[in-house]
């Protein structure tokens, strides 16, 4: 989980999950979350998972629960706070099942080609 502050005028932003002693510059991931500058939510670029709203200017939480076993891995996304609304639920493609296993790391950071600043704090990582 983490708090994230996104101002208005900001493009994208982007939180990758990522495998464990992952090279800063190699961007591949088996889930990322892109903070859309409409306010939505849009999972690992696909445009039929696109959920929930979040509200630029105030924080807000979002949580994911990562379930990763060696025959599946999903995720529940829930976005909460300061206007913040909307769960999904995502199963990571069988291509990156591997990647999933190998997960410890996750990186914000802004979408390819956009401005603006995020600020992300409170990040709590855990396992079972």
């Amino acid at each position: 989980s983490a708090a994230l502050f996104i101002p208005p005028g900001t493009g994208s932003v982007s939180v990758q999950f990522e495998r464990f002693n992952q090279p800063v510059s190699d961007l591949s991931s088996f889930l990322h979350l892109d903070f859309m500058p409409d306010g939505r939510v849009r999972i690992n670029d696909r445009d039929d998972t696109v959920f929930g709203a979040f509200p630029h200017g105030k924080p807000f939480i979002v949580q994911v629960t990562l379930k990763i076993a060696a025959g599946a891995a999903t995720a529940r996304i829930v976005l909460s706070g300061a206007e913040a609304s909307g769960a999904a639920d995502f199963s990571v493609p069988p291509p990156f099942l591997i990647q999933a296993r190998q997960f410890g790391a996750f990186r914000v950071s802004l979408g390819f080609g956009s401005t603006g600043i995020v600020d992300a704090t409170n990040m709590v990582v855990k396992r079972r």
